[in-house]
């Protein structure tokens, strides 16, 4: 089953490489071609502006580049360009992997919990001092009152 967004990627890269050369297109196995071919989508208009290069393609999408990207390291370019290729897209993996580190640290997401815990325990600690604060304050009954409670009880027994 191809993914709605692998069709349009497929139909994108079809339409690209009408623009290259026989020569290169016919590096590509027919096999991989047929590929696409069979799982680009028939609905999906793409937009390709001739007079700008690849990279420098505003409406293609990612996955298009990726694709492209595939095809160029597997099928045209030689093995010092490949080598180089290689270097860049390791480069760009870890450069993206760091990026998710610092993104998704488990020390930094606990780190930020354990820290927002420490300022809810303070608040509370804080409450209850307020709340023992209020609990030191005496109020004195009145004579009349204590007068009348001594009364009842006298009564009462």
């Amino acid at each position: 089953m191809v993914t709605k967004e692998f069709a349009e990627a497929s139909a994108e890269v079809n339409e690209i490489l009408k623009y290259f050369p026989k020569s290169k297109v016919e590096k590509i196995p027919l096999k991989l071609r047929g590929f696409f071919e069979k799982s680009a989508s028939r609905d999906y208009i793409v937009k390709i502006d001739s007079n700008k290069t690849l990279d420098k393609q505003e409406n293609i999408k990612e996955k298009t580049k990726d694709l492209m990207t595939i095809i160029y390291r597997n099928y045209w370019c030689n093995e010092e360009e490949r080598k180089e290729l290689d270097k860049k897209l390791i480069e760009n993996d870890i450069k993206y992997e760091e990026e998710l580190k610092k993104k998704y640290n488990p020390n930094d997401i606990f780190k930020n919990n354990v820290e927002e815990k420490k300022i809810e325990n303070n608040q509370e600690k804080e409450a209850g001092e307020r709340e023992n604060n209020l609990n030191i304050v005496e109020q004195k009954e009145s004579i009349f009152k204590r007068l009348i409670n001594k009364i009842r009880n006298i009564f009462h027994k």
